[in-house]
């Protein structure tokens, strides 16, 4: 059995990390799969618990675009038309999928939500932070 403890440090640690990624950086580090969806999606989202975020993927219409493309309950979304979304809020990725054009380009993890943040987090260098300036955060 495993205990998680969410303290602020790591709740801030946590929305840094998505912050600090852009797309190149997050489909060079993380195994994903991806697939250009037309609309409609046949897909429900909903949102990780708290400090997480982002979209995670809570139905798949078998018959309908998503399912056709493989998408699975417990997917992961990571960028939308190469706008990294991980650790975003519901509605603003929401709004993206919507405003974008009749085509998505998604690029999709799968598995939990804690375990992307774990590959996120491992796969940093040895001299390279998730901080824009680590001297700012050392006493936290």
């Amino acid at each position: 059995m495993f205990l998680f403890f969410f303290s602020t440090r790591t709740s801030f640690v946590l929305s840094s990390l998505s912050a600090a990624l852009n797309y190149d950086d997050l489909v060079e580090r993380v195994d994903h799969y991806e697939v250009s969806i037309p609309k409609p999606l046949g897909v429900v989202f909903g949102e990780n618990p708290d400090p997480y975020l982002g979209l995670v993927v809570d139905d798949v219409a078998e018959g309908l675009n998503g399912g056709k493309a493989g998408m699975r309950m417990g997917d992961q979304l990571m960028a939308v038309n190469e706008n990294v979304v991980v650790g975003k809020d519901f509605d603003n990725v929401m709004g993206l999928l919507q405003e974008e054009p009749t085509t998505l380009r998604l690029i999709m993890y799968r598995g939990p939500v804690t375990q992307l943040y774990t590959v996120l987090s491992n796969s940093l260098e040895e001299d390279e932070s998730i901080f824009e300036d680590e001297d700012d955060y050392e006493e936290e």
